[in-house]
């Protein structure tokens, strides 16, 4: 079983230009497929936790994880080093709040971290469109209370609480512990990661690094972060303060940041229907969202990058601007990832099947989100084809324990 995962991922990354690349940073998963453990699960249940620990140290540094977020945990972050998997995609998600610090991430693990830089969309009011540069203009409620309380609690709290990430470096956001943060994201940390995939070294299997550079990647891990600390005065942190960034400031960063990192993409963003203010019934307006994800997948498209694209409760509207943009192919990213995966069974073949651009999409399916529906998940893979499937951790602990999740599905 393990030469057939072998021998797919091999496939894959030979095709791994197929998403964020190079270095191949998404080539994960259609290894997945071939990779059940079916003659493992005729063992005693203790020799196939073993087994199955055993395969997936092997496995693991095969595949790339197509999503995730290291950078908001900067204190920890430094330890992507350390994480199996050959590449990290990963995402940030506002200006103000860390897009300074995938900067110092990619040049702590270039070779390791393929960096991206976008608007998520729960940080969408925090930026300015034609829509508005106030969030009395960006946000929608049904009452002008819900919309003044959503105004009063964004005036009270800094961007990093107020939309649910954390960093452990920071008092306030509590420790790696905790099991969930506001917005659903959960509250692990690098450090965790590793620790959860302790088993593999038990087994004696496991190998941090699995290349004739190990010794180059531990002295350069050990160079690079007190560089970082003493830059910092002492470690990196999110950004500070809330404020509405300009239009044209945070889009002429952006276009700086892809010009100044070719192999740069562009993400997280997107549209989403469900977040909320944190504690407040008060929406970021829909129209706001979409004109941010017209204006991100413009430039991406002009820079010739992928993007990776958020979506919850928006597929018919996400569906509708892509065949807008088929109307000028020219005006589409190269490579377009739907992250964590959502959508219906029947919108898969229609974004396939979109004239002239239709095989620019991949698919992407994480066990924090996509494992909340289990039979969906099953049903959704099966339906990508093998050549345009990932897997991602969109986790800050990258992808060391999210390979046996979306596998054994």
């Amino acid at each position: 079983m393990l030469q057939r995962v072998r021998l797919r991922a091999n496939l894959c990354s030979k095709t791994a230009s197929v998403w964020a690349a190079p270095p191949p940073a998404c080539v994960s998963s259609t290894g997945c497929r071939s990779a059940g453990i079916s003659t493992v699960q005729q063992m005693a249940p203790q020799a196939r936790k073993k087994q199955r620990d055993s395969d997936d140290c092997q496995t693991v540094p095969l595949l790339a994880d197509a999503h995730s977020h290291p950078q908001l945990d900067p204190a920890n972050m430094h330890r992507v080093l350390q994480l199996q998997c050959c590449h990290l995609a990963a995402m940030s998600v506002c200006h103000d709040v860390d897009w300074h610090i995938m900067a110092e991430l990619h040049q702590l693990a270039d070779y390791k971290v393929i960096p991206g830089f976008g608007i998520h969309p729960w940080w969408a009011h925090l930026h300015a469109s034609s829509h508005g540069n106030n969030w009395q203009e960006l946000l929608e409620a049904l009452s002008q209370e819900q919309l003044q309380q959503a105004i009063n609690i964004l005036s009270n709290n800094d961007p990093v609480t107020n939309s649910g990430a954390y960093a452990t470096n920071r008092k306030q956001a509590g420790s790696s512990s905790q099991n969930k943060s506001r917005n659903g994201y959960h509250n692990y940390s690098s450090r965790d990661s590793i620790d959860r995939g302790s088993s593999c070294s038990d087994s004696g299997s496991q190998q941090q690094v699995q290349h004739d550079g190990e010794q180059q990647i531990q002295n350069g891990e050990q160079q690079q972060q007190p560089k970082l600390q003493q830059e910092q005065g002492g470690h990196l942190c999110l950004g500070n303060g809330l404020r509405v960034v300009p239009l044209e400031e945070w889009e002429g960063k952006l276009r700086s940041l892809l010009q100044n990192n070719p192999h740069a993409f562009v993400g997280e963003i997107g549209i989403d229907r469900a977040a909320q203010i944190p504690g407040s019934k008060a929406k970021t307006s829909f129209n706001h969202q979409l004109e941010l994800l017209e204006r991100q997948v413009a430039l991406a498209a002009e820079f010739q990058r992928p993007v990776s694209i958020h979506c919850v409760r928006g597929y018919g509207h996400l569906l509708q601007f892509f065949q807008q943009l088929a109307k000028q192919p020219s005006a589409c990213p190269p490579k377009v990832m739907l992250h964590s995966y959502g959508g219906s069974l029947e919108e898969i073949p229609r974004f396939h099947k979109l004239k002239g651009i239709g095989e620019r999409f991949y698919f992407s399916f994480s066990h924090v989100i996509n494992q909340r529906t289990p039979d969906k998940l099953v049903a959704r893979i099966a339906a990508v084809p093998s050549d345009r499937l990932l897997i991602e951790s969109d986790q800050v602990g990258g992808c060391n324990t999210v390979v046996p999740c979306v596998v054994s599905s």
